[in-house]
C-alpha cells in the first residue's frame, strides 16, 4: 500500500518526519485530506489540529498556521509554529482562558481575546483527542532530534 512522506516543521523544532497513510490539515477554506495520489497542492493553513494516520493510529498537534505542499506522495508542512498533542498543558491552557475572562475594565480587545480563546480551546481539544496516545517511538524521534 502506497503511503505519504511527511515533514512538519516550525521554526524552532521538527514536529513529525515519517510516513502516513492520509494527513488532515486546518485549510483556509476547511479541512484537507490528504491521500497517496493526491493532486499537486500548494496551500496556507489557518490555526487548527492537524493530525495524521498511519495502520490505524492517529497522531495530532496544533499549528498556529503555516503552508502545506503537495507533491507526489511527499507532504510538507511549514508551521509559524506548533506543538505536539502531548507536549500541551492543558491545565495550563485552562487557566489562560479564566484568566482572559476576568473582567479587565475599558479599553478591552474584544478581537484579541476571542482570539486567543479560541487558540487555548483548540489547544485544549488537540491535546484532550490526541494527548494520552503515544507516539511510534521511531517518528517522534526523527521530529524531536533526540
Amino acid at each position: 500500500m502506497k503511503r505519504l512522506s511527511v515533514t512538519v516543521v516550525a521554526p524552532e523544532k521538527v514536529l513529525f518526519s515519517g510516513e502516513a497513510d492520509i494527513v488532515v490539515a486546518p485549510g483556509e477554506l476547511g479541512e484537507l485530506g490528504i491521500l497517496p495520489g493526491h493532486a499537486p497542492l500548494l496551500t496556507s493553513l489557518k490555526p487548527g489540529a492537524l493530525f495524521l494516520r498511519l495502520d490505524g493510529d492517529e497522531w495530532g498537534m496544533y499549528l498556529s498556521g503555516g503552508f502545506m505542499e503537495v507533491l507526489g506522495d511527499h507532504v510538507k508542512v511549514l508551521a509559524d509554529s506548533g506543538d505536539r498533542a502531548e507536549e500541551i498543558d492543558i491545565e495550563g491552557e485552562r487557566e489562560r482562558i479564566k484568566e482572559l475572562i476576568r473582567p479587565k475594565g475599558e479599553g478591552v480587545d474584544m478581537a484579541r481575546i476571542r482570539s486567543e480563546m479560541a487558540r487555548a480551546l483548540a489547544r485544549i481539544r488537540v491535546a484532550e483527542r490526541w494527548g494520552r496516545r503515544r507516539s511510534r517511538p521511531e517518528d517522534y524521534r526523527r521530529g524531536s532530534g533526540r
